[in-house]
């Protein structure tokens, strides 16, 4: 029995028509999720693919005395994307080359060595809000600039912007295996309008 809750209508999030149970409510509003937790006796949650709605998730499990499927502090580098990296270097993971956006700011002689394209993205947001790609320093201001205004914490993440192929590939772990879901091709929406 599933009931899917969000604040998409059916025609937006197509997976409601297919659900047992549908709510159209605002998955941040904790009480109203509760309540619906408690009324239905949900045994389970679960989300995926956004990043901005695992700490929601986590914090639900956690109200509910339900399963989660992470930790907090798991959860806290999945979103970050600055964290993210720090973790995946500190593991011996490549990582792409990136520049200082402070002293970007601070240090001419700095911002004059930037190797273009490069990508502006808040540190803690998801779905590429708030994303630009710059091809020269005349827009980088505009671009750091609209990055943050996507960002709670005021932070963003500048990077060498790669091109190529982009595929997703899902993975599960549980008890320390990891189990293959699923792969996708994914479209980047590579245009001059940024």
């Amino acid at each position: 029995y599933v009931i899917i809750a969000n604040w998409y209508s059916v025609e937006d999030a197509p997976a409601k028509a297919f659900a047992d149970k549908e709510y159209t409510v605002n998955i941040f509003d904790i009480p109203a999720m509760m309540k619906i937790i408690r009324d239905e006796k949900i045994d389970g949650l679960f989300t995926a693919f956004t990043d901005s709605h695992l700490h929601i998730y986590e914090k639900l499990c956690a109200e509910s005395g339900l399963p989660c499927f992470t930790q907090a502090d798991l959860v806290d580098i999945m979103v970050d994307k600055a964290l993210f990296k720090e973790n995946c270097k500190a593991a011996g993971l490549p990582i792409i080359d990136e520049y200082d956006a402070d002293k970007i700011a601070q240090d001419p002689d700095y911002a004059s060595n930037i190797e273009y394209p490069v990508i502006i993205k808040p540190v803690d947001n998801s779905s590429a809000r708030g994303i630009s790609i710059c091809h020269n320093a005349s827009t980088l201001s505009a671009a750091i600039n609209r990055g943050l205004e996507f960002s709670s914490s005021k932070k963003v993440i500048i990077e060498k912007y790669l091109r190529g192929e982009y595929c997703l590939a899902d993975f599960m772990i549980q008890d320390g295996k990891a189990f293959f879901c699923a792969s996708s091709d994914k479209p980047a929406n590579d245009d001059d309008k940024n």
